[in-house]
């Protein structure tokens, strides 16, 4: 486990990288509840003026606490996290969790 007094600002996380898939996203609809059809139906998504569905804001976030958690070393190592959604992801995508030390 990393401690306080081993990261320095402008420490660089390793990143993780991960396909995301129709599997991955049912999977976690059906693990959170969140069975909004942007992220189930390609028709309705359609309708809103994407390709296809859409992975679901808060997957990709866990994909990053995930990333920081292997690099801390155990989940209390972690105390903030912060993040921008700047587009969607769709499925075949590859996303990466990786970051700085901000502080």
């Amino acid at each position: 486990m990393r401690t306080l007094a081993s990261v320095s600002v402008g420490d660089e996380l390793p990143e993780l990288a991960r396909v995301v898939t129709r599997e991955d996203v049912k999977a976690y609809a059906d693990a959170g509840g969140d069975q909004n059809p942007l992220h189930q139906d390609d028709v309705f998504a359609h309708s809103l003026g994407f390709p296809g569905i859409i992975a679901h804001g808060m997957f990709t976030m866990g994909h990053m606490a995930a990333g920081v958690v292997a690099w801390a070393g155990e989940p209390g190592a972690v105390v903030a996290l912060s993040a921008q959604f700047r587009a969607p992801v769709f499925m075949g995508e590859t996303i990466v969790a990786g970051g700085r030390n901000g502080r």
